[in-house]
């Protein structure tokens, strides 16, 4: 399967290859025939919508301007940014859940009745970032969360003497060993690491759901300059290799993961 780097429009023609990006991605496919508000988008289905998007953002010269790490990654999110369309869409309108429990309840298990009002019985919150390197995890816990336990990936990989660019495994494994000391207490925590695929963030929000937790997503973001001079200013820095490689695999939340998704972008 072709990376978005591959992919993502480049010098000399800027052309979007929309035939290969729509035979690499099934989500890509389900955007066809997918309906929009004719009064907002006269152009047609999302996929469509989305198609004249990545032409429109290969064609400006802010796009052709940046390094291509960045211009990979801004295609990406031009790419996905309706890919929940088809799951929400009914009748040509976003689908209206009857709360956002029964929205989170059923894209975890579509064979349900979207209409169906699960029942609600979650008691506590778990708070699960996401986030590139130094792109304000810490900062907005130490502003929003004060005081809630915490689960730093970082703390225990500085504990247990793990490099980032050493295998993770035990390191995952040690922080789900605390989520369920906590999960089983009922207590409200934060899960503070990378979290940068919807498969990562699915692994924690998963152990959560099964606990009876109400999952929030907060996502930040910053741009690719600003997490350098951040990240040269730690005193353990991320290799840039590594930052790099999370930048290739980043994928934003969106609403169909959790029970609300929040996006904290800071720009310097």
């Amino acid at each position: 399967m072709p990376t978005f780097d591959a992919l993502a429009p480049r010098s000399p023609d800027w052309s979007v290859p929309w035939d290969d990006i729509n035979a690499a991605y099934d989500w890509v496919r389900a955007l066809k025939d997918v309906p929009q508000d004719p009064q907002h988008h006269g152009e047609g289905d999302v996929a469509t919508h989305t198609r004249l998007a990545l032409e429109a953002l290969a064609g400006s010269a802010g796009y052709r301007d940046l390094p291509d790490t960045e211009r990979s990654r801004l295609f990406a999110a031009v790419l996905m940014h309706d890919v929940a369309k088809p799951f929400t869409t009914c009748l040509g309108r976003p689908r209206n859940f009857a709360t956002d429990h029964a929205r989170f309840a059923w894209f975890r298990h579509p064979a349900r009745d979207p209409d169906y009002a699960a029942y609600d019985d979650t008691t506590f919150t778990v708070t699960v970032m996401s986030g590139l390197p130094a792109t304000g995890k810490d900062t907005w816990i130490t502003g929003h969360r004060g005081g809630q336990q915490v689960i730093s990936l970082d703390g225990i990989r500085d504990r247990m003497g793990v490099a980032p660019t050493a295998d993770q495994a035990p390191v995952i494994a040690a922080a789900r060993d605390q989520a369920r000391t906590l999960l089983r207490a009922k207590e409200p925590f934060i899960w503070n690491g990378t979290n940068i695929t919807r498969q990562m963030r699915q692994r924690i929000i998963g152990l959560c759901a099964d606990y009876g937790a109400r999952v929030e997503i907060i996502a930040t973001e910053a741009p690719r300059a600003a997490i350098s001079a951040r990240n040269r200013g730690r005193p353990a820095p991320v290799p840039e290799s590594v930052i790099d490689r999370l930048v290739r695999r980043w994928e934003a939340p969106d609403v169909t993961e959790a029970h609300q998704v929040t996006l904290v972008a800071t720009l310097s």
